[in-house]
């Protein structure tokens, strides 16, 4: 038995199967491939008709381009434009959503906010606003920064508002980024080419250097 892969007349790849020896006189294009290869249609091309050479094709711009074997060349396929524009408005999400849970710098700390760190802070919040409410002292008036650097507060109310300041600048914080994407998802909905979108900076969109 032997691994083949036949080609056409522009080097693509048409399939690839097992072929018993007494079978292989059928097969005017072809060549030998490791024993369990499997090529993919696309994945491969033969740069020399004449003395094919199993080679793998590189560099494929995206995932909207399709080899041309005529021209040698890859081409974007528009036919794709719903897709890529689907696929750029889900890394505008992402972003936005790493974003959102990124470390804030608020009154010149660096503060975590990821989903963890802002359930602490609203716990503790209602910690406070129950121990004030009951007339409970409060004795552990503590945040630890990013930097894990620990501050205090003497004051149980200057420490209450400076939680509920965090709090507020995380939520105008969260709003500003959807504003963004609302703003970049429009952008996107509007460009009429695979190209275009591919080429939408999305960097751009939400201020990243």
């Amino acid at each position: 038995m032997s691994y083949i892969a036949t080609f056409n007349e522009h080097g693509e790849i048409l399939q690839s199967i097992i072929c018993p020896e007494d079978d292989l006189q059928y097969y005017n294009n072809f060549i030998f491939l490791q024993s369990g290869d499997v090529i993919e249609p696309d994945q491969y091309y033969i740069p020399d008709i004449n003395n094919p050479v199993k080679t793998l094709l590189t560099g494929r711009p995206s995932d909207y381009h399709q080899y041309d074997y005529v021209n040698k060349q890859w081409v974007i396929l528009d036919e794709y434009l719903d897709t890529s524009k689907i696929d750029k408005k889900n890394e505008i999400n992402n972003t936005m959503n790493k974003l959102r849970f990124a470390i804030i710098v608020y009154d010149g700390k660096n503060l975590d906010v990821d989903v963890t760190a802002q359930t602490n802070i609203s716990g503790k919040i209602a910690q406070i606003q129950n121990e004030i409410a009951l007339s409970v002292p409060s004795t552990d008036l503590v945040w630890k920064d990013a930097d894990n650097v620990v501050h205090t507060w003497i004051s149980v109310n200057a420490y209450l508002e400076w939680l509920q300041g965090l709090q507020i600048a995380i939520a105008h914080r969260t709003s500003a980024l959807y504003q963004t994407i609302w703003t970049g998802k429009a952008a996107v909905d509007a460009l009429s080419n695979v190209q275009e979108v591919i080429d939408y900076d999305i960097n751009a969109l939400f201020g990243i250097q």
